[in-house]
């Protein structure tokens, strides 16, 4: 068994220091044989670019938004943003459908016109802002890789 080279005091030999004194034995780099090499897979940083198409395509092109925050492994932000938009079309498209055809079910259209405005003013308004939150989550996930 080795010794502490300040001390004197028998130590084991998988001690980084010295249980006496506190003398730093060997450097942690060193291992000892037979132990189990431990490697540490970090997390990828994320194209914010990548994540800045993911918003707004989908979107745009089939009415799906959220996508972004699943890119960023957001996965509830990013379904509660899918659903509250669905909801809120899906809103806005009956309220339209009875401002057209007020004569059938015996309503006042304009007020169901203005209704199905305001709808579809909030999806769009939660559309922009799943852009901009889906980037800034990039952001911060991005810096905070770049520090480890």
């Amino acid at each position: 068994m080795p010794y502490c080279t300040k001390c004197g005091k028998q130590v084991i030999e998988a001690d980084l220091y010295c249980p006496a004194c506190g003398t730093k034995l060997r450097d942690a780099e060193r291992s000892v044989q037979g132990a189990p090499t431990v490697i540490v897979k970090l997390p990828r940083s994320k194209s914010l670019a990548a994540t800045m198409l993911w918003a707004i395509l989908p979107g745009l092109l089939v009415g799906v938004a959220g996508i972004g925050h699943f890119h960023q492994g957001r996965v509830k932000r990013g379904l509660a943003i899918l659903f509250g938009t669905w909801i809120l079309d899906g809103g806005a498209i009956a309220c339209f459908v009875a401002a057209v055809n007020w004569h059938t079910y015996g309503l006042q259209n304009m007020k169901f016109a203005i209704l199905a405005g305001l709808l579809l003013a909030a999806s769009l308004g939660l559309f922009i802002w799943q852009i901009f939150d889906a980037r800034s989550i990039g952001r911060k996930r991005n810096e905070s890789l770049s520090r480890t």
